[in-house]
């Protein structure tokens, strides 16, 4: 079988190297719904030449991470991705004030207590945190 697929590749002038594997992408089910199940070993790879040739893979989308809800005057916050934090009692008067969405990022504080620094992008102002719940998926 994989003397004829080479063999049809070359008779075909299919490259070898696709990166789009349809096997790889593809459930069995959508392989029967739109037939592609039904294609030769030979077509399939011309089929995954030509994708690789034409289009580009869909990328997911990013979305900035912001703050989603302030709870109890700034001591936690939840942010957009579904992660809670508690805040440093030191840094509530400053997330006390955090009302509207912003974009946010999260790196370490260094600081064994409230091991997370989570910066306001905009006022470019930080305070250590500590997650209680993880980013949902």
């Amino acid at each position: 079988m994989k003397k004829f697929i080479t063999l049809c590749i070359t008779l075909f002038g299919i490259s070898a190297h696709a990166v789009v594997v349809i096997d790889d992408m593809m459930s069995k089910q959508d392989m029967q719904k739109t037939g592609i199940s039904k294609l030769t070993a030979a077509e399939k790879a011309a089929l995954e030449v030509w994708l690789e040739d034409n289009f580009t893979p869909k990328q997911q989308k990013t979305v900035p991470l912001s703050l989603s809800e302030n709870i109890d005057s700034g001591k936690r916050l939840r942010l957009t991705d579904g992660s809670l934090y508690a805040i440093a009692p030191d840094d509530t008067d400053k997330t006390a004030l955090w009302i509207t969405p912003f974009p946010l990022t999260i790196t370490e504080s260094g600081d064994a207590e409230y091991p997370y620094l989570i910066t306001n992008q905009v006022s470019g102002s930080k305070v250590k945190a500590k997650r209680l719940e993880p980013p949902s998926s």
